[in-house]
């Protein structure tokens, strides 16, 4: 079985920290949204590690693919897309 043999897509309402990067435009914490992802997929997938991009835009609509690894060493990529300006994503299966 693959992390991603089921759907799922949920909006996490905790809040993530952001930090300011070159030209104004505020970027998340990736650490912190690594750890927020692995707790959104806990409930469906059990304990993963997640591993996403450095440098990823707080900017409503971004879309950005990280990488969970269950602890027998299966890989799924989810996608990730900033709902909002307020550091809410969602998290849906990826190719």
């Amino acid at each position: 079985m693959t992390i991603p043999s089921r759907w799922i897509a949920c909006a996490a309402a905790l809040p993530l920290l952001f930090v300011a990067s070159g030209c104004g435009e505020e970027t998340f914490d990736t650490a912190d949204m690594q750890k927020q992802v692995a707790k959104t997929l806990k409930s469906t997938y059990g304990d993963v590690s997640v591993k996403c991009p450095d440098d990823i835009s707080a900017k409503k609509g971004t879309k950005v693919t990280c990488t969970a690894t269950a602890k027998d060493g299966t890989k799924g990529a989810f996608l990730i897309t900033v709902a909002d300006n307020d550091g809410n994503f969602t998290v849906a299966p990826g190719k």
